[in-house]
């Protein structure tokens, strides 16, 4: 995943690489001809759980739990923390199915505060990048959740 990138010319890049789980998400992705958040949501939780059957296929994933249930158990028994990188978080907020009530459960949903438990330890950092076409500059907005 960062093979080509400049991190990957550090001195330190192979000591610290596979240390972390890492889990992308490109929330751009969209299922065909979703029309709802519900929809939306459902898509990323069926990949992910797709994902760690293939990542742990000696673990038994149920598919009927929350993914987030799944996930926490996995890295308890593997004793490992993850790092999600979420490329495009925000993508899903121009969509015309997308209601001011949507995005609040999303930006919930990031932060644990839908379940009675976190689902996350740790700090939450969004990261958006865009370019400015006007001045030809790069835009790098950093949000903690």
């Amino acid at each position: 995943m960062f093979d080509g990138l400049r991190i990957a010319e550090s001195d330190r890049y192979q000591e610290h690489l596979g240390r972390q789980e890492v889990i992308y998400i490109d929330f751009s992705r969209l299922p065909e001809n979703c029309n709802s958040y519900d929809a939306y949501i459902r898509r990323i939780s069926d990949g992910m759980k797709e994902d760690l059957n293939q990542a742990y296929p000696e673990r038994d994933i149920d598919v009927e739990k929350p993914v987030w249930d799944n996930l926490k158990t996995i890295l308890e028994q593997e004793d490992k923390k993850v790092i999600f990188v979420m490329d495009e978080w925000d993508a899903i907020f121009h969509k015309d199915f997308i209601t001011e009530r949507d995005k609040k459960r999303y930006a919930l949903r990031f932060q644990g505060k839908i379940a009675e438990e976190p689902k996350v330890e740790g700090r939450i950092l969004l990261v958006g990048i865009g370019y400015d076409r006007k001045t030809k500059e790069h835009i790098c907005k950093v949000e903690e959740l």
